[in-house]
């Protein structure tokens, strides 16, 4: 099957298309059985070659949904013109659906339960046995460094 689609020239940051008749199968900057016109986005210029175009129409080709919305600004009509303003488009992937494509780690909820109350009392201990006062050595050490200086 034959498309009519537009086929990217120009330079960097100054697009300009091609209107070619190119089989579906082919990717976008390959090989292109004919040139029907050109497309400045820039200047929304189109020149297209009406009689070839609408020759192709005939023969089958099918216009893509950019090619058939220029047409119809160009005025040219045909059965097979057909833009569909809801198009679908490929949705942009955004970070947050590629971290949600990644695996999801296995959540046990027992287990994270109980280590954090295990957590939760050591911590209680540590903080109680910071709290209360150590009993003090009478007999090993003195309590201050005073006695020892007499």
């Amino acid at each position: 099957m034959q498309r009519i689609r537009l086929r990217r020239v120009g330079r960097k940051n100054e697009p300009h298309y091609q209107v070619v008749v190119t089989p579906h199968t082919n990717p976008a900057k390959g090989s292109f059985t004919a040139k029907l016109g050109w497309y400045n986005p820039t200047t929304k210029e189109l020149k297209v070659n009406k009689e070839a175009t609408l020759s192709w129409l005939n023969s089958g080709a099918q216009p893509s949904n950019t090619v058939a919305k220029l047409l119809l600004g160009a005025s040219i009509k045909h059965k097979l013109i057909v833009y569909k303003q809801d198009a679908p488009k490929k949705p942009k992937k955004t970070e947050k659906q590629e971290k949600d494509k990644s695996p999801a780690p296995k959540e046990d909820t027992a287990p994270q339960a109980e280590t954090t109350e295990q957590g939760e009392k050591q911590a209680e201990e540590q903080v109680e046995a910071q709290e209360t006062p150590q009993p003090k050595d009478v007999n090993n050490q003195p309590e201050n460094n005073q006695e020892e200086a007499k």
